[in-house]
């Protein structure tokens, strides 16, 4: 009886796979239409179906060519860069409220907004608040090194913060 298996299935079944495909990149086109997306509807839920619409990608390339271009997945980039933002407000107006500015950002709830300020910054909203209304002088730097798009914010320097980790591709 003759075998119905495809090679790549008998190669599978035996234990070899195949070589790893290349991811090309997204083009800089591509990038800059998904970032510009990205920043302009940051404040709602984004789905990474939508963002990869608007680059004519399935929902798998888009995730794949944005992490091999980014150097991180989409999900992390969402977060690193609504951290970012609020990190420039907070730095800019320490009266803001914390339910408003994590609504405004697009997480589900506050508890969520300060768990992912803590995880990128090292410290809660309200302590990175404090430090900086206790600082006198905050000199201009960006929110994401490297990030080019985001004009110079007044960001307090907090004391062992964790810096912000810049995206591979430079814009």
């Amino acid at each position: 009886m003759a075998s119905t298996c495809t090679q790549e299935e008998q190669d599978t079944a035996e234990g070899r796979s195949k070589a790893p495909e290349r991811v090309n990149p997204l083009s800089p086109d591509q990038l800059e239409r998904a970032l510009r997306f990205i920043d302009r509807e940051l404040s709602r839920v984004l789905r990474l179906e939508d963002v990869a619409r608007q680059v004519h990608l399935s929902r798998f390339q888009f995730s794949r060519k944005f992490s091999v271009t980014t150097g991180s997945s989409f999900t992390a980039y969402l977060t690193q860069r609504r951290v970012a933002i609020a990190r420039a407000r907070l730095a800019e107006n320490v009266r803001l409220s914390m339910t408003h500015l994590a609504q405004d950002l697009g997480f589900c709830d506050q508890a969520h907004f300060s768990n992912a300020f803590r995880k990128q910054t090292g410290y809660s909203p309200r302590e990175f608040l404090k430090q900086c209304a206790a600082q006198a002088t905050m000199p201009p730097v960006p929110a994401i090194p490297g990030d080019r798009r985001l004009p110079e914010a007044r960001t307090c320097q907090v004391a062992g913060a964790h810096t912000l980790k810049p995206l591979a591709h430079a814009l």
